[in-house]
């Protein structure tokens, strides 16, 4: 396809990726919900993407071309072979209808280096290459002149990203292509390349389960090379969730496969585009009642309630950016917390009550930390609403919320800056001490803290009551230093 010459958008986007380390994207990355449209919008204003392929590389784009539809049809994920306004620029069979071919076969190289080297292509910084049952017969020096020649690539043509990938399943070469899919993975990792895990997304259920000996149209046997065989997990699994999947285009395999591999996909453009999150999916039963921990995004997660006793698979994610904001914050909020946010979201929506612990470590200072708000949307495009009632707990590093019923995006929030109270009268009488001070305009409640001097460590004090803007505790102390704080 001729295309427009476009020097300052490709100068951009080298700018914007030179510093991006090792990614994969497996099964792992298979949920569209937790990317924002902020960042399916940019990469769809900054990528320029040249995708060769065969049959089975088509899983990709056209699991892609129905997506935007079963999303609401609002344009958002829309795609096009070649620049169009409010679309992702994808050329695709870029070099004509090829692949990466079998055993150390380079031709894929030249075509490539033909392709970039035509001013018509400068716009370019993205490049994609997928196999055709190239990986199942190939053997480890094959392999290697394969990730060689990708690396040269990159030293050549420095402005453009090349995405690497590993071969479809196929049970009857079981032993040899696991192997082989493991070098190129192994590559990757070590020499931070983007890799798209074509075989590990097939080889996975969107419940998470994963199918060891399957094969690329999704059918699963007990053993190697297509022994006893035990079903289609594909056909099973859309079967029992109508309304869950689209039909679209999936040569040799079944639609959700190439559902997910769209999914994954997109979370791939948005992070050549500078978006990441750290992100963690397991399959998890709604009706239990004990609590699970997510150490790498920071949160633990425990139902309380009757859930819909049915399995899911949940997305947590730790986005580390800002939110953004749709509409107005909510009261007495200032502003909300830049750095990261966290995503939780269902295969199922909405599966009961649940308890959130929040680990902070990292993110907020100890000092900081008494006036951390918390914050609730559905989507990025929906207002924030205050949930900080919902806090049962909070001890640093760790909030607790409870009673939550919606998944859905949560956010740190500082609150509005209130007034420092004005203490009226301190009284001491039958071994109590009272303190009153003045309303503050905007206060919801107040705090008291309490020092042994008045340069020492105030710390929270919990020994007394309140009763409007007056504050009774004990005077068990000899001498004691007293501040009140105003909160919303």
């Amino acid at each position: 396809m001729k295309r427009t010459l476009q020097l300052v958008a490709t100068m951009i986007l080298a700018l914007g990726l030179g510093s991006l380390s090792a990614r994969v994207f497996d099964h792992h990355s298979v949920s569209i919900s937790p990317i924002p449209a902020s960042a399916i919008e940019q990469a769809k204003n900054t990528l320029h993407i040249a995708y060769t392929h065969t049959s089975h590389g088509s899983q990709i784009t056209e699991g892609m071309a129905p997506l935007d539809g079963f999303m609401g049809g609002t344009g958002l994920y829309a795609w096009h072979d070649g620049p169009l306004t409010g679309h992702l620029d994808i050329d695709d069979y870029a070099s004509g209808s090829t692949d990466l071919g079998h055993n150390g076969d380079l031709g894929w190289v030249y075509l490539t280096q033909n392709y970039l080297d035509n001013p018509a292509n400068s716009d370019v910084n993205v490049v994609m290459w997928s196999r055709c049952g190239g990986v199942s017969d190939n053997t480890e020096n094959g392999i290697a002149a394969y990730l060689n020649a990708m690396n040269q690539l990159e030293i050549d043509y420095p402005s453009v990203r090349f995405v690497y990938m590993t071969g479809h399943l196929d049970t009857w070469n079981d032993a040899n292509l696991k192997a082989r899919n493991q070098q190129i993975r192994t590559y990757c990792l070590i020499n931070d390349k983007i890799l798209f895990d074509f075989a590990d997304i097939e080889s996975y259920d969107p419940e998470g389960i994963y199918y060891e000996f399957a094969n690329d149209n999704c059918d699963y046997y007990t053993g190697p090379n297509g022994s006893n065989w035990l079903g289609n997990w594909a056909t099973a699994w859309q079967n029992a969730h109508p309304g869950e999947w689209y039909s679209c285009g999936a040569a040799h395999s079944e639609p959700i496969n190439a559902n997910m591999k769209a999914y994954a996909a997109w979370w791939m453009w948005a992070f050549l585009v500078g978006w990441d999150a750290d992100v963690i999916s397991e399959h998890y039963a709604s009706q239990t009642t004990a609590a699970i921990a997510y150490p790498s995004v920071g949160l633990d997660l425990q139902f309380t309630g009757n859930g819909n006793n049915l399995a899911t698979k949940l997305t947590l994610a730790r986005i580390n950016e800002s939110p953004g904001v749709f509409g107005s914050l909510p009261p007495g909020i200032a502003q909300v917390n830049e750095e990261a946010y966290w995503t939780l979201h269902s295969t199922r929506g909405n599966v009961g009550n649940f308890e959130l612990t929040m680990n902070l470590t990292g993110v907020v200072s100890e000092a900081d930390f008494p006036g951390v708000c918390l914050l609730h949307r559905l989507t990025d495009s929906s207002a924030w609403t205050d949930i900080s009632s919902q806090v049962s707990s909070m001890i640093y590093p760790k909030i607790v919320l409870s009673g939550l019923e919606t998944f859905g995006d949560f956010a740190l929030a500082s609150a509005a800056t209130l007034a420092i109270p004005v203490i009226q009268s301190t009284t001491v009488s039958a071994g109590l001490l009272t303190l009153n001070w003045l309303p503050v305009t905007g206060a919801s409640s107040y705090r008291i803290e309490s020092a042994d001097s008045p340069y020492g460590s105030f710390a929270p004090d919990n020994s007394g009551s309140f009763s409007g803007t007056s504050w009774t505790g004990s005077t068990i102390h000899s001498k004691r230093f007293y501040r009140v704080w105003a909160q919303n």
